[in-house]
């Protein structure tokens, strides 16, 4: 890695210690509504996740633990639905689980439901979906109501759309994008569940 990349990465961390101390000054304050409170925490879940990305990136560590791939679906929807006006919902099902590195699921849901949120728009639903199949995959399924891929606007969708398709390749998976008809995207991850 190139020294101005780790030197970027020691401020970062250094940037985000700061911003969790300025988090806990908010905490205290009594004044501030309850709405308001619960998007503090939001945001200082963000945070420790991101210093939890820069530790692991100075430190080249990240060891792989059984995940909830339901939960960490309602983390991001919960999350994502704080700051978009799409309706973004987590279908109800069993919980299901991989051995993952978090950071990784992690970053292979968000890029995806962050991708179908921008597809879809401010008037769209974006659906969430994790299963178990019958031969002990899990399967994650994203899917909008958007103009279809590739027909919506240009921009991060598609560097996104790579980082997952490198991640959930590393992680021995499969991942495709296939129209939902009657109009929309589903985007579906296959990947080994924790048996």
């Amino acid at each position: 890695m190139p020294s101005t990349l780790w030197d970027l990465l020691h401020d970062l961390g250094h940037d985000l210690a700061t911003l969790s101390c300025l988090v806990e000054v908010l905490r205290d304050d009594s004044e501030l509504p309850e709405r308001t409170l619960r998007k503090v925490e939001l945001i200082d879940q963000e945070m420790l996740r991101l210093r939890d990305h820069v530790r692991q990136a100075v430190e080249r560590s990240s060891t792989p633990g059984v995940v909830s791939v339901r939960s960490m679906a309602e983390r991001i929807v919960v999350l994502i639905d704080e700051v978009a006006e799409t309706c973004v919902v987590l279908r109800p099902g069993d919980d299901v689980s991989l051995r993952i590195t978090e950071s990784v699921l992690w970053r292979i849901l968000k890029n995806v439901v962050d991708n179908a949120v921008r597809a879809a728009g401010p008037a769209g639903r974006v659906e969430v979906d994790a299963a178990l199949s019958g031969n002990g995959q899990v399967v994650v399924e994203v899917a909008d109501d958007g103009p279809g891929f590739p027909n919506g606007s240009a921009g991060w969708a598609s560097r996104g759309l790579k980082i997952v398709t490198g991640l959930v390749a590393a992680c021995g998976g499969s991942f495709d994008v296939r129209p939902r008809l009657p109009r929309g995207t589903c985007v579906r991850i296959v990947l080994q569940g924790d048996t």
